[in-house]
């Protein structure tokens, strides 16, 4: 099991960001590596909208699909993916402070096949990974 937690200060209101990160379709802006993704459920972003994401990952692509199992606007949003090499929960948490945003993401993932036995060395990539989204994200949100 892979718990990570990252972490960014934000120069931006939090309904900026929220509004941005929320958006899955602008995943492939600040999320390195994500290719593209299609709504496959209709209606705006809410509790059980689903998407298809094709992902390049250690060198191979996926495609897997998110559920939104929580959505609280300006606090907080709960993606779980059960596809894939590495079944997760992604929870983006939003805190308002001085006109600007604390942006969380919380990760759990459970490796399985070819990545259980890499477990170390995909949690490390992943930590990266999340990190350099975040940074992504804050130049993004402040440019």
């Amino acid at each position: 099991m892979i718990d990570l937690q990252v972490s960014v200060h934000i120069d931006a209101p939090v309904e900026t960001v929220f509004g941005y990160s929320t958006d899955n379709q602008n995943d492939p802006h600040w999320m390195e590596e994500v290719t593209r993704v299609e709504q496959t459920s209709d209606g705006p972003i809410g509790v059980g909208s689903t998407f298809r994401n094709y992902v390049d990952f250690m060198g191979k692509t996926f495609d897997d699909s998110h559920e939104v199992v929580e959505y609280q606007p300006n606090e907080r949003m709960t993606i779980v993916q059960q596809t894939g090499p590495v079944p997760f929960k992604a929870t983006y948490l939003y805190e308002p402070v001085a006109g600007r945003t604390v942006f969380t993401m919380q990760i759990e993932a459970e490796t399985k096949g070819f990545f259980k036995a890499v477990e170390p060395i995909v949690r490390r990539r992943l930590a990266k990974q999340f990190e350099r989204n975040l940074r992504n994200l804050k130049s993004l949100m402040e440019s």
